[in-house]
């Protein structure tokens, strides 16, 4: 009869409890990174800052002889760096970033603020308007222009490729002025019908009481989900063990591979993603700027991407740590409860053969007794 509960709840363990518990460890701790100030606020901001930097450095390097683009992508990169104006300068000018580091950064910052408490609940909109008018504005038609002038007049198949609506890249020619003035208006419609006036980033909390760290509520909230796994470790512990101690083994042991496992898990991730970078399987046409271009690309943001993978899995590790430890000392206890007299402490099959046995000799010892009295 043992034997078989004790079935029933390595079962019970295995296709319930721990699966159960291996999710709630992930859904903790990607909702703790992804709602708390530095991931929301913080590392954005920080992104947005280093962002004309490198489109300053990419362009620089770009410029090497051992770039391995098409020739219209060399040319278009040769004629970047021969303008009188700098891509950190046109983003400067159009203000373009002036909206990032201003608009854009005070509502992450407000944002971040209310995740720690520091600021009360409220709705918060990112105004997209000032971005509209930046990609509007006139600086880019002259910038354009003046990127145009270093190349040679185009032929008849580059002029169709500059009128195709449907291309995103454009040959190294001087089209007609009137071209270049109709495929930027065509492209301004597209950012007016795409683009909204208002984004809503953070939706009004007034629920909550002033001073309360909305990350810190959301969290704990979420801890109270790790009650549904240790209900279904304790159910199967009670299956499968047959004393206080044998129920301490199973919960202990099961709560440990239950850490043990998206700890494992989390750290392989970890580790992982920046080999995946680096062997990120790069796209290549003719109209791409090239390879290299992209390399670049992910050598640049290499590191914030890092950051953020960092930022996401640190807090399933800590979970899925603390889960091991709390396994451990609940196996730890198992050793200082004292069975009740009489009671063996072997859990398992042979506990049960044991129960088995001793029932048997005790009427044996009972039978022998009339006999020794007739003798006597």
């Amino acid at each position: 009869m043992y034997s078989f509960r004790k079935i029933i709840g390595v079962l019970f363990m295995v296709f319930i409890a721990l699966p159960t518990l291996f999710g709630i460890i992930w859904a903790v701790g990607i909702t703790k990174a992804v709602v708390s100030p530095e991931f929301l606020s913080d590392m954005p901001r920080e992104i947005i800052a280093e962002i004309p930097q490198h489109v300053d450095e990419m362009i620089k390097e770009m410029q090497d002889e051992d770039f391995t683009g098409d020739d219209d992508a060399r040319a278009w990169i040769k004629a970047i760096a021969r303008a009188d104006t700098s891509p950190k300068e046109l983003m400067e000018e159009i203000g373009l970033l002036n909206w990032l580091q201003n608009e854009l950064s005070a509502s992450l910052q407000d944002i971040g603020d209310i995740l720690r408490g520091e600021m009360e609940p409220k709705q918060i909109t990112l105004n997209m308007r000032p971005l509209k008018q930046a990609l509007q504005h006139k600086a880019i038609d002259r910038y354009i222009m003046k990127l145009t002038e270093n190349f040679p007049p185009c032929e008849l198949e580059q002029l169709e490729e500059w009128r195709d609506e449907h291309d995103d890249s454009f040959p190294a020619c001087r089209p007609d002025p009137r071209i270049v003035e109709e495929v930027l208006r065509d492209w301004r419609a597209d950012v007016e019908g795409d683009i909204e006036d208002e984004v809503e980033l953070f939706e009004d909390a007034r629920f909550l009481p002033r001073g309360l760290s909305t990350a810190r509520t959301v969290v704990s909230l979420t801890y109270l989900l790790f009650l549904i796994p240790a209900a279904f470790i304790a159910f199967g512990a009670l299956i499968g063990a047959s004393s206080k101690i044998g129920f301490l083994h199973w919960s202990g042991i099961s709560t440990i591979i239950g850490g043990i496992v998206p700890l494992g898990m989390a750290f392989f991730t970890k580790s992982i993603v920046p080999w995946a970078i680096k062997w990120f399987p790069y796209e290549y046409t003719d109209h791409d700027l090239s390879i290299r271009f992209q390399e670049m690309l992910v050598d640049k943001v290499g590191g914030i991407t890092t950051s953020v993978v960092d930022q996401l899995f640190s807090p399933v590790i800590a979970a899925a740590g603390t889960v091991c430890v709390i396994g451990i000392v609940i196996y730890a206890l198992s050793f200082m409860v004292t069975p009740p007299a009489g009671e063996s402490t072997t859990t398992g099959p042979d506990a049960a053969s044991q129960s088995e046995e001793k029932p048997a000799e005790t009427k044996t010892e009972t039978q022998e007794e009339p006999g020794k009295t007739g003798d006597s």
